[in-house]
């Protein structure tokens, strides 16, 4: 029986009888419960409870009341006294469940939570073995428990039902991998099953059973709290189905590590699990200070030599050459001869036996692997070896000082640019000497840029590789037409400042930091200054209106102890070039300015700037040119080690040639100094299913702190603290993308003070940083009912709602 239908029948029986009458009035609108909760048996049953309600109440979630209860009456009248209320349960022959009634005056609300028991009893969370498997909350509950980002340090069993498929095996394509969400029975939270592997722990192959919703799985893997708020399997074949609809094939074959075996030695190399565990030990995006030789069986090939086109390097997945234990990532591999692959090579294929000899890295701290762009290669390929040249793979020997007389071979260059650690950019420049192996970009292919991009290997015995990014021409110009092109075989000196790109690229710093000094013995001659670019000026400015860095100074700040990325400076100088003019579709422009105006000396960017008033640019508004002078306003920072400029939408433009209004008024205020309307000056404490660890970009304003209520079907709650003496509130507030309006519900002292309900919002989905467009609409007045020093807040309805910019006044 429909329970819940008996309630909306009498809700609707109770409108038609009352339309006509009055309210009457008994003082405050308030409505209260002489209890918050009901505990049913497992049976038929119910449970009465007594309410007291200043105005005429209803049940606000008739609509999307549970259907095994019911609530008699489903409203009433005002009253000074209690009126007695029967809520009704049918028998439940799953699990423990449990549901809200909602009751309402309008403006304040109190709720009931109806808990019964099952014939099933409570749903077990499981203990994460093959005999015990997590269920969905436990496998969420787990994951949530090792920080956001972490990886669990083995894989674990979970089990659960497929609720919907994000993308099938077969739509995966050579990948051979699902990804799909799952859930309990009788459950609602779901867990995300991210890029897995078939049952047996491979590839699915074409005629193998897909997977469908509502089919029973039990999943082995690793997991992670993806950036701390999705639970899911790591990617990549880091699972596999274990048992589908009861069905497991080859199921024992657990990816487990294994056992770490081996030194890295070309005598006695790692096993895949060795390698992993040697390259975790590094840290995140640290890059072995050598190579190191492993050995596996290929499980799966992710782009075959032929398949990389000009880069000739494969990229695969090795496991355990005896027991096919563990797995290890090879990226970006060259071929047997530390060379790249060409036609008529033989391919990599699954089965095939390799070792494999390079750096590794530890990717984004979750992922073991070689480091990319061909610093590894093939040692063997089943049994057979290449024309390996020099002593070693990758790096091969250091040599060199970095001077013109003594320049650093291509591993030279790595070790020092490995030697300063992740992202940070040499404070001199020094000098590397190769044979381009691979051009990248060509000085023509660049276009207006004018530079190159290629990597080089000793001149002398072709080891090791370093990248050169980026560089100028001789002279320590941009390339013009006419002027002599890079290939490979060249011999080139190359001079500029270096950096370890995350920690896992070795290469000079780009946008032109670095020049060929000489380019097959010929030099360019006009070399300016003892170093790469231009003489770099003489920083001036402390960063005030009154007296603005120029560009060297606001480099100097970056790079000194008093730095502050949090902190608002202004900068003067003369735009030199402009990459992206003010567009009214961004209201913002990317372009670069120097001391006079030219492209020598040091430039500072200015990257996705606002306009005058710091207002998002408009058709109309006058526009910025070459050799215009210019005061920027806001946070800056030293990007990828090389690139001095303003944080993205957190700076503006406070003059232009002196103007500092703009001719035509722009939208709204942009994210720079003096906005304070998505702030908020109040505390909070967090609750169940309540997150703060998010941020949206709103209106443009990027880094707004957002307060998050309510995950999947649960409702969320928190507790606001509020300066002395507070009334009321005053806060932005939205609902999910595309779900049920969700009521946010206000209570002081345990009484419901107000209810909004803010509208769903196409901007808030999926994970944070959200992208919201607010207006008025948006924004609501709490007022609570006297002063106070707390209020608690809580979803109702729709589940998951956002606020910010919470005031308290």
């Amino acid at each position: 029986m429909n329970l819940k239908r008996i309630t909306l029948a009498f809700l609707a029986l109770g409108v038609l009888l009352t339309a006509c009458r009055e309210e009457e009035d008994f003082g405050i609108p308030k409505i209260t419960l002489d209890n918050y909760e009901a505990a049913l048996d497992k049976a038929d049953g119910s449970a009465t409870v007594t309410i007291n309600a200043t105005r005429d109440w209803y049940i606000a979630n008739a609509e999307k009341l549970a259907d095994w209860i019911a609530v008699t009456p489903a409203e009433g009248k005002a009253s000074n006294q209690p009126q007695t209320v029967k809520v009704t349960v049918n028998a439940n022959p799953g699990y423990d469940r449990t549901a809200d009634v909602v009751f309402s005056i309008g403006l304040a609300k109190a709720t009931l939570a109806v808990n019964q028991k099952g014939e099933k009893g409570e749903l077990s969370l499981g203990s994460g073995t093959k005999d015990d498997p997590f269920t969905v909350a436990g496998v969420i509950a787990y994951t949530q428990s090792l920080g956001a980002d972490v990886e669990s340090p083995s894989p674990v069993f979970f089990k659960g039902t497929v609720s919907d498929v994000a993308t099938t095996f077969a739509g995966s394509g050579t990948y051979g991998n699902a990804t799909f969400y799952i859930v309990d029975p009788e459950g609602s939270d779901r867990f995300y099953c991210y890029q897995t592997y078939y049952l047996g722990n491979r590839k699915w192959k074409s005629g193998d059973t897909e997977v469908q919703k509502d089919d029973e799985v039990i999943m082995c893997g690793k997991v992670v709290n993806y950036k701390g708020n999705t639970p899911e399997t790591v990617g990549k074949g880091g699972s596999f189905i274990y048992s589908l609809n009861g069905k497991s094939e080859g199921g024992g074959d657990v990816p487990t590590p294994g056992s770490a075996k081996g030194s890295g030695t070309l005598a006695d190399p790692y096993n895949p699990a060795g390698a992993a565990a040697y390259a975790q030990s590094l840290g995140s995006d640290v890059q072995s200070p050598g190579s190191v030789y492993i050995k596996g069986k290929i499980t799966s090939v992710e782009t075959t030599f032929a398949g990389s086109g000009t880069y000739g390097n494969a990229t695969f997945t090795i496991a355990d050459a005896d027991d096919g234990s563990g797995s290890f990532y090879i990226y970006q591999t060259y071929y047997l001869g530390n060379r790249k692959w060409k036609s008529g090579d033989k391919e990599v294929k699954e089965g095939d036996e390799v070792i494999i000899c390079g750096p590794v890295v530890n990717y984004k701290g979750n992922t073991p692997e070689t480091a990319g762009k061909g610093a590894s290669y093939i040692y063997s390929l089943n049994g057979e070896t290449g024309d390996t040249p020099g002593p070693g793979p990758g790096p091969g020997s250091a040599k060199g000082s970095g001077t013109l007389e003594d320049p650093y071979n291509p591993a030279g260059a790595a070790a020092y640019a490995q030697s300063l650690g992740s992202d940070v950019q040499s404070p001199g420049s020094v000098y590397i000497k190769g044979k381009i192996s691979d051009v990248s970009t060509t000085f023509a292919g660049s276009g207006t840029y004018g530079n190159a991009t290629f990597t080089i290997v000793d001149a002398d015995d072709g080891s090791g590789s370093f990248y050169i990014y980026q560089t100028y021409y001789l002279g320590n110009r941009k390339w013009e037409s006419g002027d002599k092109e890079v290939k490979e075989g060249d011999i080139v000196i190359v001079y500029g400042p270096v950096v370890n790109y995350k920690g896992n690229t070795p290469e000079t710093a780009g946008k032109g930091a670095s020049y060929i000094y000489s380019l097959n013995g010929e030099t360019g001659g006009d070399t300016p200054g003892p170093g790469p670019g231009p003489d770099p000026g003489v920083p001036s400015g402390d960063g005030t209106l009154a007296s603005p860095y120029n560009p060297a100074g606001v480099v100097q700040y970056i790079d000194g102890q008093s730095y502050d990325e949090n902190a608002d400076v202004y900068v003067k100088g003369k735009i030199s070039s402009i990459r992206n003019a003010y567009d009214a579709s961004y209201g913002t422009a990317i372009f670069t300015i120097s001391e006079d105006g030219t492209t020598s000396g040091t430039q500072f960017t200015c990257y996705s700037l606002y306009f005058l008033e710091n207002k998002s640019w408009v058709d109309g508004n006058q526009q910025i040119k070459v050799g215009d002078e210019v005061v920027v306003c806001g946070k800056v920072m030293l990007y990828g080690g090389s690139v001095y400029e303003t944080q993205s939408k957190k700076a503006y433009l406070y003059s232009l040639n002196g103007e500092t209004k703009a001719t035509t008024d722009g939208p709204g205020p942009g994210p720079g100094p003096g906005d304070g309307d998505f702030t908020s000056n109040v505390t909070w404490e967090l609750g169940a299913n309540a997150y703060d660890n998010v941020d949206a970009v709103v209106n443009g304003v990027s880094d707004v702190k957002v307060l998050k209520l309510g995950k999947g079907t649960d409702w969320g709650k928190a507790t606001i603290t509020l300066p002395s003496g507070s009334t009321k509130l005053t806060l932005y507030a939205v609902s999910w993308n595309n779900a049920d309006v969700a009521d946010l519900v206000f209570t002081v002292n345990g009484t419901d003070v107000a209810t909004i309900s803010p509208k769903a919002n196409s901007g808030l989905k999926g994970n944070s940083t959200y992208q919201l467009t607010v207006t008025d609409s948006d924004k609501f007045t709490v007022n609570l009912g006297g002063a106070a020093t707390t209020v608690d807040v809580r979803t109702s309805g729709g589940y998951r709602a956002a606020m910010f910019g919470i005031k308290a006044e």
